[in-house]
């Protein structure tokens, strides 16, 4: 088991190398420092128990001197160990004992100094008289004899723990020296050269300080020669190597820094220069192939382009050929057309009375259907504005419970104002009462101004009708849903009769002033004339006729409107598709990390201004709508530099 364990591990420590083959079962080497060694564990087990007869271990217990018996009885009891099911004799074998006796001895020996005395022998016959060379040096070398007179030939002989030097001689040092805090090798490397001993005399390692041979005595006559007068340089000369030494390795860490910042930057540009060539060769090989695959190509399309040219030019010839044939044929038929003209002319001369008598009785025809369509159209227009002022009507009702709800809500609250305005009194309260005036004043108007718009732009009273019928309680929702069922039918109605076809309109919104800012500039938008002309208000009565589209036209062909186009993408972009837009600003949130995206109700009111302005029925409603929601109910905090 030892030597095949020892054979897995050969190839992990080089202190065990391969064995020879023919060995390998029952025979394992060590690397020693002398040399390889080879050791057979044939028996190691038997050997290991040290087994004796039972007759010899009583005779050596019983009938032998004291100092024997004391000895076997010691190995006797042996070791014991203790376990969860009680305590019992543990065995113990040669291997076991003899490293317990080798860790006693190095024991022993680490606490004391020792000076070993080498012995030799002079032959391998143990016979006085006889010398053999090669057998001394062999034990010699493998003793390591010849390490040691090389370390001695050096100059290092004698050494000597910085434990122990820094314990000799802190006793004798300045209270100073010793307040520095080094540690005992420092502190040992401190004092020497503070008194100036030569360099070469000796050397200092990680735990001890060499001598060289005879050089010791010096440690002993500094030890006799310090004084207190001497104490001053002392504590300088030691001062000066502490910052000597502070200083060097500083510049040490500066250089082997630098050299390992030049290393990695060669290191760094040899790995760009071969990263570079590697993509240079691919690009190489890939712009060469590229350039087959091209020049391929274009000779593909030079034969591509020869082949296509026969047949068109065939073609070509026969057509001109054709042509001429169609020149003479039209002519012909010209001369032919000619003269059936002229006998038809002549014929008409003859008949010119009867033809203006079916002119006469075609006019009043053509007249009485014009009258009869005109008079359904009037009708219709009547329908239209009886219609109308039933939505008026209808909606000022509307209005009028939505105020008296809003006043009975706002009646609670209006009696606690009264109640505070009576408490408040002084020049404070005058200033609280004229801002809650101004607050109520503002707000009274603006509920104004929304039921008038609400008024203004009322539903029709069949679609009120339907939505009444089918749940809704709000007129402006219904309002809203019916001018988007009426724009859908009209969209479907007019692509209908325009058969797909639509035309383009460029519209230039520019103004010299502008309410929200410096001047703008003209932006420009587009539309299709269907969409724009079936907008009620400013654009249908614009576009809707053609002798007004013509009119206020810039040199590049766009329509001039003179109004600030700040909003005017809402106004296009609900032309489109007939879905309100609304203007966004940035909201800082409740925590102060955050910023969303809320309406904007400065802008949106500015945006109901211009709906108004361009009389958009279908936008003021649902405008007026979101103002309300959000014109007294949200606080917001805008967030520094965000663009809504």
């Amino acid at each position: 088991m030892v030597h095949e364990t020892l054979g897995q591990q050969r190839y992990k420590n080089p202190a065990f190398p391969r064995c020879d083959a023919r060995k390998s079962r029952d025979h394992f080497v060590v690397n020693h420092y002398a040399g390889k060694v080879m050791y057979n564990c044939n028996g190691w087990i038997v050997k290991n128990m040290d087994s004796m007869s039972l007759n010899l271990k009583q005779l050596c217990t019983s009938e032998c001197g004291d100092l024997v018996t004391e000895l076997f009885s010691k190995s006797e009891r042996g070791v014991t160990q203790t376990t969860k099911r009680g305590t019992r004799k543990k065995f113990q074998g040669l291997g076991d004992r003899f490293m317990k006796q080798i860790n006693t001895l190095c024991t022993q020996i680490d606490q004391t100094r020792v000076h070993f005395i080498r012995t030799i022998k002079t032959n391998a016959l143990m016979k006085p008289g006889r010398y053999e060379p090669d057998y001394v040096i062999s034990q010699l070398t493998c003793s390591g004899m010849f390490a040691c007179c090389e370390l001695l030939k050096a100059g290092y002989p004698t050494r000597i723990d910085f434990g122990e030097l820094a314990a000799r001689f802190r006793p004798m040092m300045p209270d100073s020296i010793n307040a520095m805090g080094l540690s005992d090798r420092l502190y040992v490397s401190a004092i020497v050269w503070a008194y100036g001993i030569p360099k070469c005399t000796y050397q200092c390692g990680l735990n001890k300080i060499f001598f060289r041979a005879g050089k010791v005595a010096m440690m002993d006559e500094m030890e006799k020669g310090i004084a207190p007068e001497q104490h001053d340089h002392l504590v300088a000369r030691v001062k000066r190597w502490v910052i000597r030494r502070q200083w060097r390795y500083a510049a040490a860490k500066a250089i082997a820094f630098e050299r390992a910042l030049q290393s990695y930057r060669r290191v760094h540009a040899a790995h760009t220069f071969r990263w570079a060539v590697r993509v240079h060769v691919v690009y190489g090989k890939t712009l060469r192939y590229r350039l087959g695959k091209v020049r391929e190509a274009a000779a593909a399309r030079k034969i591509q382009s020869l082949a296509r040219m026969v047949p068109a030019r065939k073609a070509y010839l026969k057509a001109t050929a054709v042509r001429r044939q169609n020149r003479a044929a039209l002519k012909i038929q010209r001369v032919a057309r000619g003269h059936a003209a002229r006998k038809q002319f002549a014929e008409f001369t003859r008949g010119r009375a009867e033809k203006k008598a079916a002119v006469m009785l075609q006019a009043l025809a053509r007249g009485f259907a014009a009258r009869k369509a005109f008079a359904e159209k009037f009708g219709a227009q009547k329908e239209e504005r009886a219609a109308m002022a039933i939505q008026t009507l209808a909606r000022q009702r509307a209005a009028k419970r939505q105020a008296a709800a809003m006043r009975a809500e706002l009646d609670p609250a209006a009696f606690m104002v009264q109640r505070m305005w009576g408490m408040i009194g002084g020049e404070t309260g005058v200033r609280f009462k004229s801002i809650v005036t101004r607050m109520v004043e503002q707000r009274r108007d603006f509920y104004a101004r929304m039921d008038e718009l609400t008024s203004k732009y009322a539903p029709p009273p069949a679609v009120a009708a339907s939505s009444a019928s089918a749940g809704e309680v709000d007129p402006i929702l219904a309002a809203i849903r019916a001018r988007k069922a009426v724009g859908k039918f009209k969209s479907s109605s007019a692509s209908a009769g325009l058969k797909g076809f639509e035309m383009w309109v460029s519209l230039s919104v520019q103004t010299s002033e502008s309410k929200f800012g410096n001047p703008k500039k003209a932006e420009v938008f587009a539309a299709t004339s269907t969409k724009l002309s079936r907008c009620k208000g400013y654009f249908k009565g614009r576009f809707g006729d053609a002798s007004n589209a013509s009119n206020d036209m810039n040199e590049e062909g766009n329509y001039i409107i003179n109004r600030d186009p700040t909003f005017f993408a809402h106004i296009m972009d609900f032309i489109r598709d007939g879905s309100p837009t609304y203007p966004m600003m940035g909201v800082q949130s409740a925590d102060g990390k955050g910023v969303t995206e809320a309406v904007d109700p400065v802008a949106l009111e500015a945006l109901l201004e211009e709906a108004d302005h361009y009389a958009m029925e279908g936008l003021v409603l649902p405008l007026v709508e979101k103002l309300k929601e959000i014109k007294f109910t949200n606080v917001v905090r805008y967030a520094p530099g965000f663009k809504g």
